[in-house]
């Protein structure tokens, strides 16, 4: 069956022809179907809440789904087209949705255009859960996402078999083009916005760029597994309470790469400086002990450490390219409330780097490491 593109697409018929497909129907029919913008959604795609109506019962069928589009905007779509972003999501649901490791929601429909970079995907509507402040939350939200965590890295921890194919953020094609993006980032802060990026984070984006190469070939040599790649409280619906699920979205960033990556950014852009730093070590033994506990072996507390430490420095660089496509202020506006723009992109992860020797350890690291 074709598949819709933009919610014009979208109709009942279509709509009951993939339902009967599935088996939900018996002989009801959806009869209309009403579109709420969800609130709260990122800028790289427009997300719906659809709700049915159906012309009698249809016990089996949804009441609610969402429905999620790529973005309308050309310039956006071609930046995620770079990093093949909507791909890596259709193609997560296709390969894994049925058993990840992770609770995600059910997917029912998900197809990509290649041509316009436009994507498609029809997901269960998840009750009773949702999504917490993106930087300022509790450190039992964090504790609980680590523990989810670390049991689906430990799924998929050295499965190089199962896992061909899932993009590694240190291939050489893409890194060379986060290499570009970073530089032509960087110029535009050195430029308008040192003092507000800070001089830890400035420090580590030089020191990256001028060893980019030489740290992904470090990165290719640890242990890898399926990684979410953008793990942040915006990605978590979290229980109303503790008879309901935890549920994982936004598979666009996934990746093979260390599963510090993960751990890295739910804590260092989850909890605010203070948080962090009093449950920071407890958070990265917890992780730890649920990665032995799913059976991972021959990686030391240490190892994890080092890794989380490359984890924050890839969080700044993360958050630094961002400059390469968008201007500061489109931005800045999908951060809202008291926590300030540059606070959270750079000066806690910049934080985090100084109180976890980050900046000594890339240094020390680099020079140990073959030309």
């Amino acid at each position: 069956m074709s598949f819709p593109y933009r919610l014009a697409e979208l109709t009942v018929e279509w709509l009951n022809e993939l339902f009967f497909e599935k088996g939900w129907l018996g002989a009801a029919r959806i009869t209309t179907f009403d579109a709420t913008p969800l609130s709260g959604q990122g800028g790289t795609s427009l997300v719906y809440v659809l709700r049915f109506t159906y012309d009698h019962s249809a016990e089996r069928a949804p009441e609610k789904a969402i429905a999620k589009f790529s973005s309308d905007v050309e310039m956006v779509r071609q930046a995620l087209r770079d990093y093949r972003l909507y791909e890596r999501e259709i193609e997560f649901y296709a390969r894994f949705g049925s058993d990840p490791g992770i609770p995600t929601p059910q997917c029912y429909a998900a197809s990509h255009d290649a041509k316009e970079n436009r994507c498609f995907l029809l997901l269960e509507y998840i009750e009773h859960s949702h999504m917490r402040d993106m930087h300022d939350g509790s450190p039992a939200d964090v504790e609980l996402a680590i523990r989810y965590l670390s049991a689906f890295h430990a799924k998929w921890w050295e499965r190089k078999k199962d896992l061909e194919g899932v993009e590694s953020e240190n291939a050489p094609d893409l890194l060379e083009l986060r290499i570009q993006k970073v530089k032509r980032a960087f110029q535009k802060v050195g430029e308008k916005f040192r003092a507000d990026f800070g001089e830890i984070s400035f420090a580590i984006v030089e020191l990256w760029l001028a060893h980019a190469n030489t740290l992904a070939e470090y990165a290719r040599r640890r242990p890898l597994t399926m990684c979410h790649g953008s793990f942040h409280r915006g990605q978590i619906l979290f229980p109303d309470s503790v008879k309901e699920s935890f549920y994982v979205i936004d598979w666009q960033s996934v990746s093979v790469d260390s599963g510090a990556i993960d751990l890295s950014r739910i804590i260092v852009s989850g909890l605010l400086p203070d948080q962090r730093r009093a449950h920071e070590e407890r958070f990265v033994d917890l992780y730890y002990r649920g990665l032995l506990a799913g059976g991972v072996t021959n990686y030391s507390l240490e190892d994890l450490w080092n890794d989380y430490r490359l984890g924050i420095i890839n969080l700044i660089i993360f958050h630094t390219q961002i400059f390469a496509d968008y201007d500061v202020a489109i931005v800045s506006r999908h951060w809202k409330g008291k926590d300030s723009f540059w606070d959270a992109l750079f000066h806690w992860p910049g934080n985090a780097a100084s109180d976890g020797g980050a900046v000594d350890w890339l240094r020390k690291t680099v020079a140990a490491l073959p030309l």
